[in-house]
């Protein structure tokens, strides 16, 4: 009909069997009197060019989906994760867990300064980690933060934090946030229960060298009238003996003896219980009959 097309896609069958996308552009050639006499076809094949676009396509797709699932992960994962820009300081995504640890909205944190989360020490070691990141110094990617969440309550936080560059400096970072507060409060209960367990202990072994310095003093200061009383007591019954003293005179003076000698050994137990807890017992060691023992 003597129209130009330009451009037009065409299906084509090729010899093999296969097909293939071509981009067909045709002119009429006319002659003197403007009749058409011939005509000039140009077939370009973009089944490869069409084929990479489809791929494209496809992968840009996958890319969305993952970036999406990406998102989703962060968004509902049960750790605390925000990104912050270092030249606000500012905000620029927070998480769910995030807004549940702090106990403020994604809106309010979104408006806040990153320092109003964090007690003074914190912020101190906040501006001092920042300002090693931007001069290029390497820091510790694990540190604890005391937070201040909006309700007021005691709140610890460990920080693992990746810096974000842009043109080759840091300008935010990357921040995954868990909660060890009931960490943290274990420790301080362990640590409060081992000062009082040490006290405990201290008023233990106090006492008990209390009682060991007692019992050698007693057992010394007793240990010297004891004597003399069971040596005067042998001595009455040896004399009375002799000069045939009243019998009741006698069996006093026996009972004096042998009391007295009971204290003797009693007082020489707990002298030997104090050396043995003071590591000074020296054992005497010889044949031992365990038939009299026992009886």
């Amino acid at each position: 009909q003597g129209q130009v097309t330009l451009g037009e896609e065409m299906t084509i069958l090729r010899g093999d069997g296969t097909k293939g996308t071509v981009l067909v552009s045709a002119s009429p050639i006319r002659d003197a009197r403007g009749e058409i006499i011939a005509g000039v076809v140009v077939d370009t094949d973009i089944t490869q060019l069409q084929e990479t676009i489809e791929a494209l396509r496809l992968s840009e797709d996958k890319l969305r989906q993952s970036e999406q699932k990406a998102n989703d992960l962060v968004r509902y994962a049960p750790t605390a994760i925000y990104e912050i820009d270092f030249r606000g300081p500012r905000f620029i995504s927070i998480n769910d867990a995030a807004c549940q640890m702090s106990g403020y909205t994604r809106q309010e944190m979104l408006t806040m300064n990153p320092f109003d989360l964090l007690d003074p020490p914190s912020q101190l070691l906040f501006r001092e980690r920042i300002q090693a990141v931007l001069t290029g110094d390497q820091v510790d990617e694990l540190v604890e933060y005391r937070i201040k969440p909006k309700d007021g309550r005691e709140l610890y936080a460990v920080l693992n934090t990746t810096p974000l560059y842009e043109n080759g400096k840091p300008v935010g970072a990357f921040v995954i946030g868990h909660d060890i507060t009931v960490r943290k409060q274990a420790e301080a209960d362990r640590e409060a229960l081992l000062v009082r367990e040490q006290a405990a202990r201290n008023q233990a072994e106090a006492a008990v060298q209390l009682r060991d310095q007692f019992i050698s003093v007693a057992s010394h200061e007793l240990k010297t009238p004891l004597t003399s009383i069971k040596g005067y007591a042998e001595l009455l019954v040896k004399r009375g003996q002799q000069v045939q003293l009243d019998a009741h005179f006698l069996r006093m003076a026996s009972a004096i003896c042998a009391q007295a000698g009971r204290l003797e050994k009693l007082i020489s137990a707990l002298l030997d219980i104090s050396r043995i807890e003071q590591g000074q017992l020296t054992l005497e060691i010889g044949p031992v009959d365990l038939g009299q023992l026992l009886q």
